[in-house]
């Protein structure tokens, strides 16, 4: 039986940020099925895995288990295209989508007209943007069995530990491991490469790792392997095949709003600290939740940035009493609790006045501060359960 070598590149990368568009717009494959989209970079992304039974042009993608030859000489791998739900279970199909050899992939017709499987350059460019060892912001910590890794999944992309298949009808790691297919032919340059097809590959951390951000790195599976599979537009600022939702009417708000600094995006974790005119970003870029800077705490939706157009949805109830530092500060602290403290000596906790719930805020457990894409703040558990919500 012929074996391939794994392929590991690891290089170093820097990154200054991230940004992410907040147009929502949905595409629908040959099917039916609807994906949502998400702008990384200068990348537009399908924030789903793809479900497709079709390639675009009708042809019907098999699902056979058949296996090919391995016993010497009479190799035969088998190349049509194939697609595979881990364990044959519908609710994976629903939850992790389907599993497709690199075959499909490269019929170059698996995505929806106007969108790719992207190669490994453009998987390259997506790490580099988000930085070397930074899987963390492209998961969330609740979709994954055991993870250490703190995921803030602060792009959007909203990885899924889909396992893998292997013809023949063996599935592995759902939970656990996540790896998509590029276009691109094997990494490696050893005499089997013509039978890989290079892909990336997601984990978590185990326990000793520090920090625990997770990792991402390019390898080369078998072209026989069923892998999961994202598409990338052809062109990030096309509207082919993509539908824009409505938006709503603006309404005027300060300029104040539009000056604040984005400290953090999508989450925040124990220890975290918003100042005076800082504020924490949706994922979607829709929502903010900022300090004013006449010592007011508020969520606001971003109707237009550059016009200065917001509309506030929820403010904060501040109580007398507190003490009176020199500036505002919006605090998630080490033992879970969210307080506020304003200049103008009014002051609010998650725990006051919710004693049924303060045990459960106060805990240790790994706890995340999100606000979500429909502007919801709200605090959930490793497991991604909710413990408490502002609004």
């Amino acid at each position: 039986m012929k074996k391939i070598k794994l392929f590991y590149l690891a290089v170093v990368l820097a990154v200054t940020g991230i940004t992410s568009s907040y147009a929502q717009s949905t595409v629908k494959d040959i099917d039916g099925n609807v994906y949502n989209t998400v702008k990384i970079g200068n990348q537009l992304w399908l924030k789903e895995n793809l479900k497709v039974t079709k390639l675009n042009d009708g042809t019907p993608i098999s699902t056979s288990n058949e296996t090919q030859k391995l016993a010497y000489p009479d190799f035969i791998d088998i190349i049509e295209p194939r697609a595979w739900v881990y364990k044959e279970d519908p609710k994976n199909n629903e939850k992790y989508g389907k599993l497709y050899n690199w075959y499909a992939v490269n019929t170059g017709k698996l995505c929806p007209k106007g969108w790719r499987i992207p190669t490994i350059k453009e998987w390259e460019d997506l790490q580099k943007f988000l930085g070397w060892k930074e899987a963390s912001r492209m998961m969330r910590t609740a979709d994954w069995k055991g993870a250490k890794t703190i995921g803030t999944n602060q792009s959007g992309f909203t990885a899924l530990p889909a396992g893998f298949a292997q013809s023949g009808g063996n599935y592995f790691s759902a939970g656990e491991q996540a790896y998509f297919w590029s276009s691109s032919t094997g990494l490696s340059s050893e005499h089997y490469a013509d039978e890989s097809g290079a892909a990336i590959y997601l984990f978590t951390d185990n326990e000793d790792a520090c920090p625990k951000s997770g990792s991402i790195m390019p390898v080369n599976r078998y072209k026989r392997s069923g892998l999961s599979c994202r598409c990338i537009a052809d062109n990030p600022n096309a509207t082919t095949n993509v539908k824009q939702e409505n938006t709503v009417a603006p309404t005027k708000a300060t300029c104040e709003a539009k000056d604040a600094v984005m400290k953090y995006k999508a989450s925040m974790i124990p220890g975290d600290r918003l100042s005076e005119n800082e504020k924490l970003l949706s994922v979607n870029g829709r929502y903010q939740l900022r300090v004013t800077t006449d010592g007011n705490f508020v969520i606001e939706e971003i109707l237009n940035d550059s016009k200065c157009q917001f509309k506030e949805i929820y403010r904060f109830p501040l109580a007398n009493g507190g003490s009176k530092p020199k500036t505002s500060f919006f605090s998630f602290n080490p033992d879970g609790n969210v307080c506020m403290d304003s200049k103008q000596g009014k002051t609010y906790c998650a725990t006051t006045g919710r004693d049924a719930k303060a045990a459960a805020i106060l805990s240790k457990e790994l706890k995340l501060l999100e606000l979500t894409n429909t502007g919801q703040l709200r605090l959930v558990n490793g497991n991604g359960k909710l413990v408490w919500s502002a609004n």
